[in-house]
C-alpha cells in the first residue's frame, strides 16, 4: 500500500470518529450489473445476487419515495432503496428479473437521448440503452419509479461570466 494511501486512510478514519453515524435510509446507487466493463458502481450478476440476499435478510428494501418519506423515522437506519443510473439495457435484462422475482422496488434514472437514438451512453461497448418498450414493461410491474437524469446526460457546469467592461 502506498504511503499516500495509508496516510489518507488514517486521516479519513480519524475524521470519521469526529462525526456521528449517518442517520436515515441508505440509498444504493448502481450503474450496471453484469456488463463486465469494470466501471464505477458496476457489479457482477453473482455479486448483485449476493447483495440482494444479504439485504433481504438484514434490511428492509423500500422504494426511493418511501425512503424520502421515512427519512426522519426513528427506525429508518435499517431501510434501503435501490437506484440505477442512466438507463442501461442490463437494468432490464439483469436487474429487473431479479427484482421482479423478489418483488423489490427500485428507481431508474433515465438519460432519454440515448433511449431515443439507441446510441450507447459512453464510448465503450455493453452500454446499450434501454428502449421504451422495456421501460413500459418495467413500469407495468408497479415496482419501478422513473427519475430524470437529463436528456443528454451532460454534467451540470457552473458558468462563470466575464466582465467585459
Amino acid at each position: 500500500m502506498s504511503l499516500a494511501r495509508t496516510a489518507s486512510k488514517l486521516a479519513f478514519s480519524s475524521a470519521d470518529a469526529l462525526f456521528p453515524e449517518p442517520r436515515g435510509p441508505r440509498i444504493l446507487i448502481y450503474h450496471q450489473v453484469g456488463a463486465g466493463l469494470g466501471r464505477q458502481m458496476e457489479v457482477t450478476e453473482d455479486d448483485f445476487d449476493l447483495q440482494l440476499e444479504w439485504l433481504q435478510a438484514n434490511r428492509e428494501i423500500i422504494s426511493f419515495d418511501q425512503a424520502v418519506d421515512r427519512w426522519d423515522d426513528s427506525d429508518s437506519d435499517g431501510l434501503v432503496a435501490l437506484t440505477f443510473d442512466d438507463g442501461y439495457v442490463d437494468t432490464y435484462t439483469a436487474v429487473y428479473p431479479r427484482l421482479r422475482d423478489r418483488q423489490i422496488p427500485f428507481l431508474v434514472y433515465l438519460a432519454t437521448e440515448s433511449i431515443e437514438t439507441g446510441v450507447p451512453l459512453g464510448p465503450v461497448g455493453h452500454a446499450d440503452p434501454l428502449n421504451w418498450d422495456q421501460i413500459v414493461d418495467m413500469l407495468g410491474s408497479g415496482l419501478v419509479t422513473i427519475g430524470a437524469h437529463t436528456h443528454r446526460h451532460r454534467l451540470a457546469h457552473r458558468t462563470q461570466g466575464r466582465n467585459r467592461g
